[in-house]
């Protein structure tokens, strides 16, 4: 094979497929919505058809020839979900291949920072999801990832690299880069800049064995967009018989930390709790837990 039919054959693998008129619009309105109900807390979010330009180079794997890089364009448009709330900065770009192959783990980059990737479509969204992903010719999936953009610099559209194996055990990286219509991503990071400290419960528990019974443990993700760091306190709460202890964390810019609070002699739920008081503050200033009636 010359190096004309390689270039032919990779611009083949790359290229559009046609899919059945609104299948697009109907698979990624039923997956958002999904999305949208099993992240309680998180604002709704907001789509943007983006144009996207697709960067497509074959690795190469143990006993097969590499192929080389191609730069050509997939559909004219994929939808970018942005999710700017309490649990972070989350972004969704939905996306499909021509051919069938297994998505492997893949990432977001921004920044000079690369962010997990976690893949789901229509048809594993209610389930464990596959890994890796299997992911049929013209079948879309969503990539979806929480970032900490670094509200210092200039916002900067992320790109997704997906890495995958195709049918004949070809190992390929697909860039996916926003080709239009950025200012919805900006104007999504101005608003996540300016939300400040940000509070959410992750993970709580009560007595557990061994321990005496009525103590409780909560788990705070605290996410601080702002250009500096801050001090998270949780003030020492007593309520009747009820015993709050002192817990703080210093949360560097543009990151999320673990906030541990413990208590004796209280239960699950109770509303008697050191943010519903006013005593979780960062640096001296009051904040809120975003699901602070959810817990345990």
């Amino acid at each position: 094979m010359d190096d004309e039919e390689i270039r032919r054959v990779v611009q083949t693998m790359a290229g559009p497929r046609p899919a059945p008129v609104g299948a697009r619009d109907r698979i990624v309105g039923r997956v958002a919505a999904k999305r949208r109900h099993r992240l309680l807390g998180v604002g709704a979010a907001v789509a943007a058809l983006i144009g996207v330009v697709v960067v497509g180079a074959v690795l190469e794997s143990p006993g097969r020839e590499s192929l080389p890089s191609t730069r050509t364009k997939l559909e004219p448009s994929a939808p970018l979900f942005v999710h700017a709330g309490p649990y972070g900065f989350e972004i969704e770009m939905t996306v499909k291949f021509p051919d069938n192959r297994q998505l492997l783990p893949s990432v977001f980059q921004a920044d000079g920072k690369t962010y997990p990737v976690f893949f789901y479509n229509d048809k594993t969204d209610d389930g464990p999801q596959p890994k890796p992903f299997p992911l049929a010719a013209g079948e879309l999936v969503v990539a979806s990832a929480t970032l900490t953009p670094d509200c210092s610099t200039k916002a900067q559209p992320p790109d997704l690299v997906v890495t995958s194996r195709l049918s004949n055990g070809t190992t390929r990286e697909d860039t996916f880069a926003v080709g239009s219509n950025s200012g919805k991503f900006a104007s999504e990071f101005k608003a996540w800049c300016a939300f400040g400290v940000q509070a959410s419960v992750s993970r709580s528990r009560g007595a557990a064995p061994g321990d005496p019974v009525g103590n409780v443990r909560v788990a705070l993700t605290i996410v601080n967009p702002g250009t500096k760091p801050v001090t998270v306190t949780s003030a020492a709460l007593d309520r009747g018989a009820a015993h709050w202890n002192l817990a703080a964390v210093i949360v560097p810019p543009g990151a999320k930390r673990t906030l541990v609070i413990t208590a004796t002699h209280t239960t699950c739920g109770t509303q008697d709790t050191p943010w519903n008081a006013g005593l979780l503050r960062a640096n001296g200033r009051a904040i809120k837990v975003s699901n602070g009636t959810e817990w345990c």
